[in-house]
């Protein structure tokens, strides 16, 4: 068995947001950026779902936008009020409606919201993958 199946894979992409990316070393915040657009861009080709979410929008707190810009067309970007995606009824949800087991995991941050994502969704019977090099904290905690 390939350790990714496409046609069961969804990306996930997990808080990727101003407020977030401001906490990061100043050198670590573009190539971040870079590598989950390249991420989210091979999603599309390979016609791999993509499902997004911002922590707590408001008028200043979004998706960063060109990221989102990146996102299927009339998508919406959910707005995740737990740490865990998981552990929110409506993206729950929206990601069992999918019946996709194989979850690829990018984005903010990697110690609380990535990892607690990472956990309960494994509980719940997915095969996880967090992309290291996608992922990012602040300081020691990545």
């Amino acid at each position: 068995m390939p350790l990714l199946e496409k046609n069961n894979s969804v990306l996930i992409v997990i808080d990727v947001q101003e407020n977030f990316l401001s906490k990061l070393m100043p050198a670590e915040r573009e190539p971040l950026v870079e590598r989950i657009a390249w991420i989210m861009n091979v999603a599309k080709v390979l016609k791999i779902p993509i499902l997004a979410t911002a922590e707590d929008v408001s008028a200043d707190v979004d998706m960063l936008s060109r990221l989102k810009a990146l996102l299927p067309q009339g998508q919406a970007v959910f707005n995740k009020m737990v740490f865990s995606l998981y552990g929110q009824k409506d993206i729950r949800h929206a990601l069992e409606a999918l019946k996709r087991k194989d979850l690829v995991l990018v984005g903010q941050e990697t110690d609380v919201c990535i990892a607690q994502s990472a956990i309960d969704l494994v509980d719940a019977g997915c095969r996880v993958w967090v992309a290291d090099d996608a992922t990012g904290s602040p300081g020691p905690h990545h």
